[in-house]
């Protein structure tokens, strides 16, 4: 199992309020391209959320956090973790947050970044989607989950009429799916 996230779109976005349910409802359990989960008590509290115990995958990863040191290199990825079975978008986002300001040089940044910006998508916020999907590309150009960045990056700029910014970062996807053929149909 892998704990970062890519989906295949639901509906087109001229349709955002399905576009929007299907983005929150599938935002913190979905895999992604980037680098996997190893801790297993981590992926147990993910199997157990994903079997509807949210409430004692919380508890789980809210142990972990307690007892993890900050200076620990796992402590990213517990928090991230936490952002994945939030109970609620803002609290999603703060755990998100701390992921990509306090840990910016571990591995799960880039990830925090990129579902901050889903959020952002899915809540409306176009703009603000298509800022945290450029620090993807600016802070951390080798990410593995730019491909995946592109395609939500192009999508926020059509729906805000940026259609020479959205062909860009089109072909930024077309680039980084090389062996993703479900991510090079998508763009």
């Amino acid at each position: 199992m892998n704990l970062h996230a890519t989906w295949s779109p639901i509906a087109q976005s001229s349709n955002r309020p399905i576009v929007t349910a299907a983005i929150l409802l599938t935002l913190a359990l979905s895999p992604t391209p980037a680098a996997a989960q190893s801790d297993p008590r981590l992926l147990d509290a993910l199997r157990i959320a994903q079997e509807g115990g949210s409430d004692s995958a919380r508890v789980l990863v809210t142990t972990m956090l307690r007892t993890t040191p900050p200076t620990d290199s796992l402590y990213p990825q517990v928090l991230y973790t936490m952002g994945l079975v939030s109970r609620n978008i803002e609290e999603m986002r703060r755990n998100y947050t701390r992921v990509s300001v306090e840990f910016a040089n571990s591995s799960w940044a880039d990830d925090a970044i990129y579902r901050m910006a889903l959020l952002d998508y899915a809540g409306g916020n176009l703009p603000g989607a298509t800022r945290q999907l450029e620090r993807i590309r600016n802070d951390y150009p080798d990410s593995p989950v730019l491909g995946p960045a592109a395609e939500w990056a192009a999508r926020s700029l059509f729906d805000q009429r940026k259609r020479d910014e959205a062909c860009a970062w089109l072909a930024i996807g077309m680039e980084r799916a090389t062996e993703d053929i479900e991510l090079r149909n998508r763009l």
